[in-house]
């Protein structure tokens, strides 16, 4: 007998391990049968999951409820009451704002426009028809003429009329209408938003 068959067997030599042999086979023949039940333990397993899962948000839920029943009765319905009507209060103030009248940005507006050598003798303001009457003296007719090109092409005013132009020792004296678009009395913030 040659050697090699005199000495034990190793794995590189082809050795078999006849015991787990029938196991082996017996795993083969039911693969679907073992796929099967680990299936069905991965299932068993995420249920109880999802049901420990959900005892546990159901006692969160409860502790919350609780946190919220103590917090509601600490409130301040008083206070409460007082901060709505603060919140009303200050709608009604911006209501205010915004239909308020700003007479002095029409004297502003006219401060502007009037040239050096013009001066106003009689100021009459009809805010609700937007319109000034005026009394004035300017130095010269050119000056005049001038003041009226100025007031015709400012967007705030829309409309001048002048009469009774006639000259004085102190200039030539005139009076003027004048129609001015009403944006120029409303508030400032909302004319800069439009």
């Amino acid at each position: 007998m040659p050697k090699e068959y005199n000495q034990k067997p190793t794995i590189s030599r082809g050795f078999k391990l006849s015991f787990l042999a029938p196991k082996v086979e017996l795993f083969n023949q039911n693969l679907w049968l073992w796929a099967a039940i680990g299936f069905l333990v991965i299932i068993v397993l995420g249920y109880f999951g999802l049901v420990f899962y959900k005892d546990s948000l159901n006692k969160e839920r409860i502790a919350l409820e609780i946190q919220m029943g103590d917090k509601s009765s600490e409130r301040d319905l008083e206070l409460e009451k007082h901060i709505t009507e603060l919140e009303k209060g200050t709608k009604n103030l911006n209501k205010f704002s915004e239909i308020h009248i700003f007479s002095s940005r029409l004297f502003k507006a006219l401060e502007e426009l009037t040239l050096a050598d013009v001066r106003w003798e009689k100021f009459d303001a009809d805010l609700g028809k937007n319109k000034i009457d005026l009394n004035g003296q300017a130095a010269n007719y050119n000056i005049l003429a001038e003041e009226i090109t100025v007031l015709e092409k400012d967007p705030r005013i829309k409309k001048v009329e002048t009469s009774g132009i006639g000259l004085s020792a102190g200039g030539v004296n005139f009076n003027m209408n004048l129609e001015f678009d009403p944006i120029l009395l409303k508030n400032e913030d909302k004319n800069k938003n439009q």
